[in-house]
């Protein structure tokens, strides 16, 4: 397991996102000159993480779904507008453009390429990211997301008992126990201003 502290509040983006790879590549170079290289397998990396950390994990888990067995985020946002209070609903078109490199939400179509195991608390106002996403998969006509399991502890907030890591535990077990998996169609979705 590799717990990664990214540089500033970014969610694991722009010189987060390179914190991220750097640890994960890092981890692998450690353990190669250890000898302990076959401990690891590519193709069962899981990218988790909760609050700012599952805001990182849907950021990364969908605009790099190749690097990941499956994505688990906890919480966190997809989308800017409507997460950061201080902007208004409506921005000028070039901004618009440009949250698209930025939020999760936009490259929603990506799940069709990586398993996500998302965790909300049925109280948390973070349940919205998960919820986007489905809705985006819903609206979506092309092929059907691998698997898209949104995991929702009732009464919860914003938290992740020992209980409930336990149960999205459960739901990524197979998928790391049959691996990385090449998808029958490769459809993916970048953007750019």
């Amino acid at each position: 397991m590799v717990e990664v502290f990214g540089r500033g509040n970014v969610a694991y983006r722009w010189a987060g996102e390179t914190d991220v790879f750097e640890a994960v590549d890092a981890l692998w170079a450690r353990e190669t000159v250890r000898g302990r290289k076959t401990l690891l397998d590519p193709d069962r990396v899981v990218l988790k993480g909760f609050s700012m950390g599952g805001a990182g994990s849907w950021h990364l888990g969908l605009h790099h779904p190749d690097r990941w067995v499956a994505v688990q985020p906890g919480a966190g946002f997809t989308n800017t507008i409507g997460y950061a209070k201080t902007l208004p609903e409506k921005l000028p078109e070039w901004q618009s453009r440009a949250l698209n490199l930025y939020d999760a939400q936009a490259s929603a179509e990506n799940a069709c390429m990586v398993p996500i195991v998302a965790y909300s608390g049925s109280e948390d106002a973070q349940i919205d990211a998960a919820r986007r996403i489905e809705l985006a998969l819903k609206a979506w006509k092309g092929p059907p997301a691998l698997r898209f399991a949104h995991i929702v502890a009732p009464g919860l907030g914003h938290k992740m008992p020992p209980e409930w890591e336990k149960k999205v535990a459960e739901a990524l077990a197979p998928h790391i126990a049959t691996g990385r998996i090449t998808p029958d169609h490769v459809r993916f979705v970048t953007h750019s201003v």
